[in-house]
């Protein structure tokens, strides 16, 4: 039926003096040739040469429906992004006796550019995974282009010491989407979303900040240590690495002096008797 088809084609394009001639290489079809089943969107072209494969997304959905499908797509690269920054930092702790970095977030990612100081005390984390994450495109969400929040509740901390891995936040994004859901990976390098009431329900939880940030949960008045983890096997002694405060020294007692005696008067008339001369 095809090969007819196309005969009656040709011969109807021949007799119009072949302005539009079939385009094709394709050889005669008989009865060994292999035929595949296409759907054809009628109206979108009369000529045999405008004949594409069926796209369900340009052909069947809506506007709306791409949107949809957008977001989706834009949930999942952010997933795979927040996945690669837990496992960069995975690798950080391995080489640090199991200590976080000072989980600082970056306002923009102007803040972990190649020019950035990775011995400022106002540096982000994503600076110290540079050996572990190469791409900066890593640290961005994919639609917004902003970084990711870390939790700053457990810079500097042991990972043998945070309780319910599954359960506290790593690395989250700093909004929702269009359909209300956020992305959130966990110490125990597993990726979710959840819908906006969630996430702020386990944010709480955690006492983390709503922006995600220490100043505006009051975390300044709890001071963070000092020490910087030290690379596994840079150190000696025992607990290399693990971040502890550094003692205050205790001032010295000052001496305590003994007031000088006042010399009692000896009353008028009055005659010595200690044997001096």
């Amino acid at each position: 039926m095809l090969q007819q088809f196309v005969e009656a084609w040709q011969n109807e394009n021949e007799e119009d003096g072949g302005n539009a001639a079939l385009k094709t290489d394709a050889p005669p079809l008989d009865e060994n040739t292999a035929l595949t089943l296409s759907l054809i969107a009628i109206g979108k072209g009369t000529n045999l040469n405008d004949i594409r494969a069926f796209d369900p997304v340009k052909d069947v959905m809506t506007g709306k429906d791409k949107a949809a499908r957008k977001i989706k797509v834009e949930r999942r690269l952010s997933q795979t992004n927040l996945k690669q920054v837990a496992l960069g930092l995975k690798q950080f702790i391995q080489d640090y006796d199991e200590v976080y970095p000072a989980m600082r977030a970056a306002r923009s990612a102007k803040d972990f550019t190649e020019n950035a100081d990775p011995e400022s005390p106002t540096a982000p984390f994503q600076i110290g995974l540079r050996p572990y994450v190469r791409n900066n495109e890593i640290f961005l969400h994919p639609a917004t282009r902003r970084p990711y929040l870390p939790n700053y509740k457990i810079s500097r901390m042991n990972e043998s010491v945070i309780a319910n891995p599954e359960k506290v936040f790593l690395v989250f994004e700093d909004a929702p989407d269009a359909e209300g859901m956020r992305n959130v990976a966990f110490v125990d390098r597993h990726v979710k979303a959840f819908s906006e009431a969630e996430f702020q329900k386990l944010r709480k939880a955690q006492g983390i900040s709503e922006s995600g940030l220490p100043s505006s949960a009051g975390a300044s008045k709890t001071k963070s240590p000092n020490a910087k983890p030290t690379r596994r096997g840079t150190g000696s002694g025992r607990g290399v690495g693990r971040a502890t405060a550094q003692p205050t020294p205790t001032p010295r007692p000052k001496p305590r002096t003994r007031p000088t005696p006042k010399p009692t008067p000896r009353p008028r008339g009055s005659t010595d008797t200690s044997g001096s001369y």
